[in-house]
């Protein structure tokens, strides 16, 4: 449930680790504080409250800019949630308004993603659609990646670390008099199918388009059509993070159900083994 208030901006932190920019554009933060100065209207800033403080999750530039004018509050959408959430929303935010993101953001965010402990473990494809990049560039990233060591944040907004054992050598195992039957190797991963991905991609543009001409012909003012296109973007948003939800768990589901035939499929080698030389 999002909470709408005019936020003191004193009390939102910005030192949570929640920027996915590479770095705050100067240029953007004039041309923003010269148009709050004429009377431009700008969207609310998303910030995230854990219970005891505001964390930044979109809205960076506005933040500065509004500093920059001597403005002390801003319009906020504020979300329940810790600096881990800040962070995932806005990593996606950027692509549906503000200032574009520069190829330096989209590999900054890009990272993000694949060192996570947890969201590192997302396709290519997947973590393409929520951070606004390409698959075949999250797989460019993820080689570049350092794969013995993951970043996240904590719930309290500090980015740890968590080291991936490194793999070493089983010694050899000494012959045995029976042989036995080797185990099935793991099923490799499915392909990626990029059709699939441009089906995708081409159907979020047509609800784009579709979405935008059904505010335009709204019999409303500029200002109500205004607020009922940011809440379509809202539901969008809201609906593709579920999509990528399902998705997580589909895939884990569907990873221990192969594993499971195949232990039960090593257990009935093994069973018939046995019988062999009884």
């Amino acid at each position: 449930m999002l909470d709408r208030k005019e936020l003191e901006l004193k009390l939102i932190r910005l030192d949570g680790g929640t920027q996915v920019r590479a770095a705050i554009k100067e240029e953007a933060v004039m041309r923003y504080a010269t148009d709050l100065e004429g009377g431009s209207v700008f969207p609310p800033m998303r910030v995230f409250f854990d219970g005891t403080d505001y964390w930044m999750s979109d809205g960076f530039h506005r933040y500065h800019a509004a500093l920059r004018i001597g403005m002390s509050t801003f319009p906020c959408e504020v979300e329940t949630g810790t600096p881990r959430d800040a962070l995932f929303f806005g990593s996606s935010a950027n692509n549906l308004h503000g200032q574009p993101m520069d190829n330096a953001d989209k590999r900054k965010v890009t990272m993000i993603f694949v060192e996570d402990f947890e969201w590192g473990e997302w396709s290519n494809a997947e973590i393409a659609r929520k951070v606004g990049v390409s698959a075949p560039f999250v797989a460019k990233m993820r080689g570049e990646s350092a794969p013995a060591v993951r970043k996240y944040i904590t719930p309290k907004g500090k980015v740890a670390e968590k080291r991936t054992p490194e793999k070493k050598d089983k010694p050899a195992k000494p012959a045995k008099e029976a042989p036995l039957i080797e185990a099935p190797k793991p099923a490799d991963p499915p392909a990626v199918d990029h059709r699939q991905e441009m089906v995708d991609e081409l159907i979020a543009q047509n609800e784009t388009l579709t979405d935008r001409l059904a505010v335009k012909v709204m019999d409303a003012t500029a200002e109500e059509k205004k607020a009922a296109e940011d809440l379509i973007k809202q539901l969008r948003e809201e609906i593709r993070i579920l999509k990528l939800e399902m998705n997580a768990v589909k895939s884990s589901r569907d990873k221990f159900q192969l594993e499971n035939a195949q232990l039960k499929r090593q257990i009935s080698m093994q069973q018939r083994q046995l019988k062999a030389y009884e």
